[in-house]
């Protein structure tokens, strides 16, 4: 997995996106730090643990047609590593897949976590 971007496929039965390639998201509980919500949810939703070493983006999206209040969402992606342990999908999600990050942006169709993708390969700097 060194190098290479999670990918986790939304179930089917998701009202928001069924079925497409996504990265890891989570929502903090009230009250709670940014990294400590990274964690957790990772922990939660993958079985696995992560390092956190840097946030790559922030961004703001609305769930739904509606443009209010109870559907914005703000959120910070985060490049985070973690070592050779076992992912455990939760019921959210079909299928993981470990690929480069040049693959992950054939399989997205959502253009928001192209954006996180690139900002990943931009932090990597430019390959030989």
């Amino acid at each position: 997995s060194e190098g290479k971007v999670l990918l986790i496929k939304r179930s089917q039965k998701l009202d928001w996106h069924p079925g497409d390639w996504e990265i890891m998201y989570g929502r903090l509980a009230q009250h709670e730090d940014p990294i400590t919500g990274l964690k957790r949810e990772v922990e939660e939703e993958l079985s696995i643990a992560v390092t956190p070493l840097q946030p790559l983006t922030t961004w703001r999206i609305y769930r739904g047609h509606e443009e209010t209040a109870e559907n914005e969402l703000i959120g910070i992606t985060y490049y985070a590593t973690t070592g050779d342990a076992q992912v455990t999908i939760s019921d959210e999600h079909s299928e993981y897949r470990w690929v480069t990050a040049e693959d992950a942006l054939s399989l997205i169709k959502i253009g928001g976590i192209k954006r996180d993708i690139n900002a990943y390969l931009d932090l990597q700097g430019p390959t030989l």
